[in-house]
């Protein structure tokens, strides 16, 4: 894999980071979550009922609906991801995210929604040439996505693609069940006191600041937050919303949701870390209604 330096950042300014999941393909009926575990749980189980696992964290629903087989399931789910085509529709509506006036864009899915939405195809060869490491302080195989990310060129503007839970073209780089969101959380926590000190060594001498790992961005930037739910079990990102909140308590992060989407539970926890709540109406599940409205908010938050 090619090392490759980010641009730094000013410590005076506040990047504005875009935060994706899979609901924003929820528009062009692309299967969820729930179809996964289903999936394979129909061929596992006997006897299994649809929705059967619905009550456990998402991370172990994987591991009981395969029989705790998950790393032969990540393989199998990425040779089937890659089979799928992506529409003329959602390439315009990929587009459209990529003209916003984000350099960083952190994504939660394995597929390539965004670098098909460039043009020209997304290959194998492409995914090799495109796809980069920091100069990090550590080696590469102890590496889960944290210092690696994609550069497309859209409308000759330079965006940096972080698949924070892994690749399809990398079947074993794919965040997925309890145990690998345990390793992903452990090395989380282990690069933030490096960061940390980074971060208040260019404080104090007035110095930009070098860009090593989506973490980074996470923590010290404003995240918007777009078709992911914060499943309780995304125990990755909700570990990170809380030392966001104790180490760069002026950062934001902006959580869009429709309005029936989140109970008051949830709503209660996310103001209690400090993410501020962005409703739109979600009516008739009209998702492509949802999504344009939520990108207007987008930009309006963004000013």
């Amino acid at each position: 894999m090619q090392t490759q330096s980010l641009p730094s950042i000013s410590i005076k300014q506040t990047p504005q980071i875009l935060f994706l999941g899979n609901g924003i393909n929820r528009q062009f009926e692309q299967g969820s979550w729930d179809d996964i575990i289903n999936d394979y749980a129909v061929k596992n189980i006997t006897g299994y009922k649809k929705g059967q696992f619905k009550d456990f964290p998402a991370t172990m629903q994987i591991v009981m609906a395969t029989g705790d087989k998950v790393d032969k399931s990540m393989v199998d789910l990425a040779k089937k991801f890659l089979e799928c085509e992506i529409t003329d529709e959602q390439i315009c509506y990929n587009q459209k995210l990529l003209r916003l006036p984000f350099e960083h864009i952190i994504t939660t899915n394995y597929s390539y929604e965004l670098e098909l939405a460039v043009g020209g195809g997304y290959s194998v060869g492409n995914y090799r040439k495109q796809n980069f490491v920091t100069n990090c302080d550590i080696k590469n195989n102890n590496d889960m996505n944290l210092y690696q990310y994609t550069d497309v060129t859209f409308n000759e503007a330079k965006k940096h693609i972080w698949h924070i839970h892994g690749q399809l073209y990398k079947p074993k780089s794919i965040i997925m069940g309890h145990y690998y969101y345990g390793k992903l959380v452990s090395q989380i926590q282990n690069h933030i006191p490096h960061l940390m000190a980074k971060w208040n060594g260019c404080k104090t001498h007035d110095k930009n600041f070098n860009i090593k790992s989506w973490v980074d961005l996470f923590i010290f930037g404003d995240v918007h937050i777009i078709g992911f739910g914060m499943d309780l079990s995304e125990t990755d990102i909700w570990w990170l919303a809380c030392c966001k909140k104790r180490n760069a308590p002026n950062a934001k992060i902006y959580f869009y949701t429709p309005d029936c989407d989140i109970s008051k539970e949830k709503e209660l926890l996310m103001k209690t870390y400090g993410i501020e709540i962005v409703k739109s109406r979600l009516k008739d599940r009209n998702y492509k209604k949802y999504y344009q409205d939520v990108l207007s908010k987008v930009k309006i938050k963004m000013k």
